[in-house]
């Protein structure tokens, strides 16, 4: 009976169609056009922010003067770390299934990192503004200035929800690549057997 059992898998198994490799390699240069586009579209923002920034710098006083340069190295800094967690993602894979998994499983991996990079320098930046706003946020000074209540109530109200997304994509994100991962090391490890 258990001879049949391992009889009917066997054939099963050997009735599978074989991966489309084309299609593979189709998916693998689609996903590197869509990370090329992240990455410019990131280095976008990053000039955008380091323009405004040192826009800022001269405009504010002290404290968000320092903010600005806390930022602006942040900002510096982040684009450095992406482009190092990517290394090893840009190339194609090569023409066996195991590599094209591997890579893709690498992906995935790099993916997880940057979110939990951006979930970080987010709660950072974060911390470092409530610091640099704390003067502001006394009581006595907003209810007693209209317009300093008016910018901190615009500024939290433009912001939380910025903020409220970029945590729950990069979240989404993480699980979603995590999935990713252990379907991708199955289908490995499937193949290694």
């Amino acid at each position: 009976m258990a001879h049949d059992d391992w009889s009917g898998w066997g054939e099963l198994w050997q009735q599978q169609p074989a991966p489309d490799m084309a299609r593979l390699h189709r998916l693998a240069r689609r996903k590197r056009r869509r990370m090329q586009l992240f990455a410019s579209l990131e280095m976008l923002v990053t000039v955008v922010a380091l323009w405004q920034l040192l826009r800022a710098f001269g405009h504010f006083e002290w404290r968000w003067k320092i903010w600005s340069v806390f930022s602006l190295g942040l900002v510096l800094g982040l684009q450095i770390l992406f482009l190092h967690i990517r290394l090893g993602t840009w190339s194609t894979s090569g023409s066996d299934l195991a590599s094209a998994l591997r890579l893709a499983a690498e992906r995935a991996r790099a993916g997880v990192r940057l979110a939990q990079v951006n979930i970080w320098s987010t709660v950072l930046l974060l911390v470092a503004t409530a610091v640099a706003a704390a003067p502001d946020l006394d009581p006595s000074r907003w209810r007693s200035d209209p317009h300093l209540r008016f910018v901190i109530l615009v500024q939290i109200g433009a912001n939380a929800p910025i903020v409220g997304l970029i945590l729950g994509a990069c979240l989404w994100y993480m699980r979603r690549q995590r999935r990713r991962i252990r379907d991708l090391d199955a289908l490995m490890h499937d193949d290694r057997d």
